[in-house]
């Protein structure tokens, strides 16, 4: 799961015109992730740095605990960030799993 979500946050970038599907869904759905389940990143925030997006200093604003235009950028990735969502979203997933074992286990 750790690779295929961090492979994934590889192909997160900026909305452009001639982006294929694949990346508007990437984009939509770790947006969507990190806004519902107030988390960033894998493991944490730090891991955007290892993307081509997080490069110059930039974390998605679905990872800011208030999101206002700019919240993502210059980003020193050496430092804590309390503005930003601190939880890696491996961790809140399987939070939201065991909180709701009931209904996944339904479901299967």
């Amino acid at each position: 799961v750790d690779k295929s979500l961090r492979q994934s946050m590889r192909s997160y970038n900026l909305p452009d015109p001639s982006d294929s599907p694949y990346q508007v869904t990437v984009r939509s759905t770790w947006d969507g992730i990190q806004n519902i389940l107030g988390c960033c990143g894998v493991m944490a925030f730090t891991d955007w740095s290892d993307t081509e997006f997080g490069t110059p200093g930039l974390v998605p604003e679905s990872c800011c605990k208030e999101v206002v235009a700019g919240c993502g950028s210059d980003i020193d990735f050496g430092v804590d960030h309390p503005d930003l969502h601190q939880t890696g979203c491996v961790m809140a997933v399987q939070g939201e799993m065991a909180e709701n074992i009931e209904m996944v286990v339904a479901v299967i």
